[in-house]
């Protein structure tokens, strides 16, 4: 599925990270000096101007006064927020619930974070937490949380629920994501299923037709999966995915040089491509090209030398 997917997952807590949150925050005209008063208002001018760097040095300045400032405390988490320091606004979020465990808005802010800076573990404790107080918006995101967890059959339960109770208005990534969790489990008919109601909702999408090319591809239905991809580029022409999973199908179905030129124009757009080296490099195998595919292997093993298929490409290249 989309391997951006862990960047842009769907979380229904969207609005903690909003600039405009920074103008809710009440400054305490009792505990705070004039002068004060006026500093907190010029940082909040600042995150209307988007500085929010300047504005976490005020912040911070406040928070060290004053550290059970509420409104010190969720300023500075607010601008971790903004400017992606999640790990700074976990651990604060985590000096907080120290203190009150069980204050809802740090639980929802240190989910969100923990999420977006790998605690996945804390995500899915807090979002457990939030859920026993009857905030059933959670079961998504502690989905996205098991789903980085690789915890699919779990991930699918809290998407499942999700849908079950928000019906037509589930989000659409909540079906992309589950959808992931049943492509990761082999249960492809089922990912089939989401990924065909997700073009019936948003059928203007190219990347939801390369989501369901990718199921087409995995039951090894080339034919089909190179119908999506071709529908992906009528409607964006400048998909590089659509170009490198095409040139996937192409393989399956050996039109070598097929594949070859669409990863040439997957190129064109998107230069560093890891997965389209990738491709390319198998593509070249598969045309006894050796030198091309070292070359190819080369730049895989300094951007992705770990990778899950790197052996399988030097082994196939050692055999060529």
């Amino acid at each position: 599925m989309n391997n951006n997917l862990k960047y842009v997952l769907n979380l229904v807590l969207i609005w903690i990270f909003a600039a405009s949150v920074c103008n809710s925050l009440k400054y305490q005209e009792n505990e705070f000096t004039e002068q004060e008063i006026l500093k907190y208002k010029e940082a909040l001018s600042l995150c209307d101007e988007n500085k929010y760097e300047e504005a976490s040095k005020i912040f911070k300045e406040f928070l060290e006064k004053y550290p059970d400032s509420e409104e010190a405390n969720r300023a500075v988490v607010m601008v971790c927020i903004n400017t992606e320091h999640y790990a700074e606004a976990v651990a604060l979020c985590t000096k907080i619930l120290e203190k009150e465990p069980l204050n809802e808005d740090y639980l929802q802010f240190r989910s969100y974070c923990g999420l977006r800076c790998g605690e996945y573990e804390i995500a899915v404790a807090d979002c457990t937490s939030l859920i026993e107080k009857n905030l059933i918006a959670c079961y998504a995101v502690r989905g996205d949380a098991y789903l980085m967890l690789k915890k699919y059959r779990e991930a699918i339960d809290d998407y499942s629920r999700t849908i079950q109770m928000c019906g037509d208005s589930t989000d659409l990534d909540v079906y992309t994501n589950r959808a992931s969790a049943y492509m990761e489990i082999h249960e492809y008919e089922k990912a089939l299923e989401d990924t065909c109601y997700i073009i019936e909702r948003q059928p203007d999408n190219a990347l939801n037709y390369v989501d369901r090319g990718l199921v087409y591809l995995a039951q090894y239905k080339h034919k089909q999966a190179i119908e999506d991809f071709n529908k992906a580029l009528d409607i964006d022409e400048n998909c590089a995915m659509a170009y490198i999973r095409r040139a996937q199908a192409y393989l399956g179905i050996k039109k070598y040089k097929k594949a070859l030129k669409d990863c040439e124009k997957a190129f064109l757009i998107e230069p560093n491509n890891i997965i389209c080296y990738k491709v390319r490099c198998l593509t070249y195998i598969f045309l006894k090209n050796k030198n091309a595919a070292e070359a190819d292997l080369q730049y895989i093993l300094q951007v992705d030398p770990y990778g899950s298929d790197v052996d399988k490409l030097k082994l196939d290249i050692k055999n060529m």
